[in-house]
């Protein structure tokens, strides 16, 4: 599992539009030009951090407000869902 206080930021080679389709999200990187479906938790995460960096605590409390899991499984669920999206290049961890 991720630090909860690491911050996380739009990857810096990835220019997303996201658009919400019912629970699911779909997403044009104007950059690669590739379009991607994304669940509700990862459309969830890019929203989040289009305009300003999130730790995993930050996204987790904001979700746990909303959900019926315990905070601990609702920061795991972020936790991997970051760790995908980083693979995807579309986020990537602010560094100090």
């Amino acid at each position: 599992m991720l630090d909860p206080n690491s911050l996380w930021k739009l990857h810096r080679f990835f220019k997303p539009h996201l658009k919400q389709w019912g629970e699911d999200y779909v997403l044009f990187d104007e950059i690669s030009g590739d379009t991607h479906s994304l669940d509700q938790l990862a459309g969830f995460i890019l929203e989040s951090v289009l305009h300003s960096s999130k730790s995993i605590e930050s996204l987790s409390r904001a979700i746990s407000t909303t959900d019926n899991c315990s905070y601990d499984e609702i920061e795991n669920l972020i936790s991997d869902a970051v760790l995908e999206l980083n693979a995807l290049r579309f986020l990537e961890e602010v560094k100090p």
